[in-house]
């Protein structure tokens, strides 16, 4: 492997290696056999097997050439074993794991309820990284909601990148209206699904570092969940909110006057295959590699620096899915969320009238191309779509929160007529 992503591939490979032959093949009946909680332990095998493929995949497309080679083209050596998948074999592998993942969570949340309620478990705080910790219910339930975060996001970019390529193929200026509307239309479809936050759960990181709750403020685990805040406001605002936002209003590589040539789409390129694939395993692996610890399978400190590995390789990927994110987008996102002016609707909209705004002005590298050059039509057609978003903000807003509010409710009420019966 010489491709700029042979170490992190090879490192993902030694972390499922790992985990396989040492951990899972060893305890395979008593993880995966026994009849409580089949129905998670089944979808337990079924996702390990999805990041084998998954690594696989990526494993072929770097070992035989890298972002062109494969057999969309007939460059690869592994034709006769179908890998590196083609297009269709990758977006239906991408819509399965993150069905997979969903239904992982919601099937732990379920077939482990009655044992796992929080007035059932005696947590000092919330999270996995802990030896004495216990994963929660309401912990499940509120990983199963960012799943389907990760289902939606993948489907909008399989769908985004479908119409970068119909624009670039009958020359449509990016910033016109028939390219702009249902790339927004998209956008709003998968940030809707934040409406919804307030049904699911909600626990704090700070937390698990709160010295008030018996916590050593810097101690390892203490510094990992740090880590895990952080990392966590990275993601929501660079690669959710911001990459949302940057292949809707710049396009996977932007369009100017004169097409260049061809590149491959965001979704399948490499680094962000990679990227993808750690981060939906280091969604998972933090609970399984805890649930071992706990079964006395796994030593304390191994779990951490398996976790802190896989951390290394998906951080590592981002830096390369970066470039495709709005740099505007994600600041004025991070901006509304903590100063609480608006929802994440109402940010996102913000955040991409900012993003179209920029994208128009002679500070961008594309003025001139996309710009106010691009044509009048054109321009027009930006300066509506900012002032559209930046007036929507505010009734998005002001919707978000009443549906929030009203499914919060709605949902305590349901919580506090559970626990009576």
């Amino acid at each position: 492997m010489s491709q700029p992503y042979s170490y992190p591939t090879a490192a993902m490979g030694v972390f499922l290696l790992e985990l396989i032959l040492t951990l899972v093949a060893p305890n395979f009946k008593r993880l995966f056999l026994p009849k409580y909680g089949r129905r998670h332990r089944a979808m337990g095998a079924v996702y390990i097997t999805m990041l084998i493929v998954g690594l696989v995949d990526i494993a072929a497309r770097v070992s035989s050439g890298g972002e062109g080679a494969g057999r969309d083209n007939g460059g690869s050596a592994f034709i006769a074993s179908g890998f590196p998948l083609d297009r269709p074999g990758r977006v239906a592998f991408d819509i399965l794991l993150g069905v997979a993942g969903t239904a992982l969570t919601l099937t732990a949340a379920y077939d482990f309820k009655h044992a796992h309620t929080e007035d059932r478990v005696q947590n000092k705080a919330s999270g996995p990284l802990d030896p004495d910790q216990t994963v929660t219910h309401e912990e499940m339930l509120e990983h199963s909601f960012y799943q389907m975060l990760n289902l939606c996001q993948i489907t909008f970019l399989h769908l985004t990148a479908r119409l970068d390529e119909r624009d670039r193929a009958i020359g449509r200026r990016h910033m016109s209206l028939r390219s702009l509307a249902p790339r927004l239309a998209l956008l709003a479809a998968v940030t809707a699904p934040w409406v919804l936050r307030g049904a699911f759960p909600t626990n704090r990181f700070s937390d698990n570092y709160d010295k008030k709750k018996g916590r050593d403020p810097w101690g390892v685990t203490s510094t990992l969940y740090r880590m895990k805040k952080y990392q966590y406001v990275f993601y929501k605002h660079a690669l959710l909110h911001g990459l949302n936002v940057g292949v809707v209003i710049d396009g996977f590589n932007g369009l100017r006057k004169v097409p260049p040539t061809p590149t491959i789409s965001l979704v399948d390129a490499t680094s962000f295959r990679l990227y993808w694939l750690g981060l939906n395993a280091a969604y998972v692996m933090e609970f399984f590699l805890q649930t071992l610890v706990k079964r006395g399978y796994l030593r304390q400190g191994r779990m951490l620096r398996m976790n802190q590995c896989l951390m290394c390789i998906s951080t590592a990927a981002a830096l390369a899915v970066l470039r495709h994110t709005s740099i505007v987008g994600s600041l004025i996102s991070l901006s509304v969320n903590f100063t609480r002016l608006g929802g994440e609707c109402g940010g996102v909209a913000l955040a991409a009238a900012a993003a179209a705004a920029w994208r128009m002005s002679p500070a961008s590298t594309e003025y001139g191309y996309g710009g106010f050059l691009a044509g009048y039509d054109a321009v027009e057609d930006g300066h509506v779509c900012v002032w559209t978003l930046v007036l929507a903000a505010v009734p998005l807003t002001l919707l978000e929160r009443a549906a929030r509010r009203a499914i919060g409710e709605f949902s305590s009420r349901r919580g506090a007529k559970a626990k009576e019966e």
